[in-house]
């Protein structure tokens, strides 16, 4: 499913929902929250569960062929990633509740288009980007705020896409992928 589907869809979902809980509490339905909630929760582990299982890698498809990914999970808490001195093409970073720290101060670029991705279910994602690194970032967030070199946005179903000029001619270059599905995403531009 492509993401901005899956946005429509989870979009669309949340709507009804926040219908049902309005109408439920005007009194005009009789909705039982505590079966609906029963029903719930094992339907999100199932699709938590089956990411887990796929690898639920954001940028699934666009790593060059040949590049092995390189992962680093963690469910709950702080994750950071200091790129200096390391290749960063087809590093990802997935995590589940809490903060992600990623710098790219210092990553080692292979010549070409260098791609990596990082995902939060729910909390914040920042990227620090060198400003002499030429990048491409698509950022997204079901629910949240967006910050992307010098774009903004918040709400409900939101995309971001960035490209610094000459990014197609740059020899060296990194396409970033940032999503947060309930949360804050920043990908910052700083001094190298």
């Amino acid at each position: 499913m492509k993401t901005g589907t899956g946005n429509l869809i989870l979009g669309g979902l949340l709507v009804l929902l926040g219908i049902l809980f309005l109408l439920n509490s005007l009194g005009v339905t009789s909705f039982d929250f505590g079966d609906f909630i029963s029903i719930l929760w094992p339907i999100i582990l199932i699709i938590i569960g089956v990411r887990v299982l796929r690898g639920s890698g954001f940028c699934r498809g666009e790593l060059p062929v040949g590049v092995t990914p390189k992962k680093q999970n963690k469910f709950m808490g702080e994750m950071t990633f200091n790129a200096s001195g390391t290749e960063i093409d087809g590093w990802s970073g997935d995590l589940f509740i809490g903060e992600a720290k990623i710098d790219l101060t210092g990553a080692k670029l292979h010549p070409g288009e260098n791609v990596m991705s990082a995902e939060t279910f729910i909390g914040s994602l920042t990227v620090k980007v060198p400003r002499e690194i030429k990048c491409k970032v698509i950022a997204s967030a079901t629910a949240g705020e967006l910050r992307v070199i010098d774009k903004k946005a918040d709400g409900i179903s939101l995309r971001l896409e960035h490209e610094d000029e000459g990014y197609s001619e740059a020899e060296e270059k990194i396409k970033i992928f940032a999503r947060a599905f309930v949360g804050e995403v920043k990908v910052l531009a700083v001094r190298g």
